[in-house]
């Protein structure tokens, strides 16, 4: 039996798997210009979209992204700062300027992750609220 036979096909997966990461490539290029930034550096900037998109998908490959949980557990902690870490490591390039010191590089990456890792952890205790409401069980 063939592969294709005992998969399921997704007709839009070419879309799911390239269309997110062109359109963030396209929208990035587009606030960067509007940023005033050079096309040089534009070009250098979104050199590192495509790296971005494909860390941020295979990170659910090396660390099992915990669905459905009714409680927070370490592997989900570690996914959600890794998923901030990821962000931090593609944000802070992107905003650079010239004239930017390592003062406020490092301080641009210690917020970045902060205010990420805040949200992620935060959207988790909301599904795993929303999960226990689900499953009637006491919070």
């Amino acid at each position: 039996m063939s592969d294709s036979q005992t998969q399921p096909v997704n007709k839009y997966a070419a879309l799911q798997n390239y269309g997110i990461g062109m359109a963030l490539l396209f929208g990035m290029g587009i606030l960067l210009y509007l940023d005033g930034d050079a096309a040089n550096l534009i070009f250098l900037k979104l050199a590192g979209v495509p790296l971005f998109w494909l860390s941020t998908l295979g990170l659910s490959l090396l660390v099992v992204r915990p669905i459905n949980e009714a409680k927070i557990t370490l592997k989900a902690v570690e996914f959600a700062l890794l998923q901030a870490l990821i962000f931090t490591c593609f944000m802070v390039p992107v905003s650079w300027k010239p004239d930017a010191s390592l003062a406020s590089l490092a301080g641009r990456a210690f917020f970045g992750f902060t205010i990420m890792s805040i949200a992620n952890l935060g959207m988790m205790m909301v599904s795993v609220r929303r999960n226990k409401t689900l499953n009637n069980e006491p919070s």
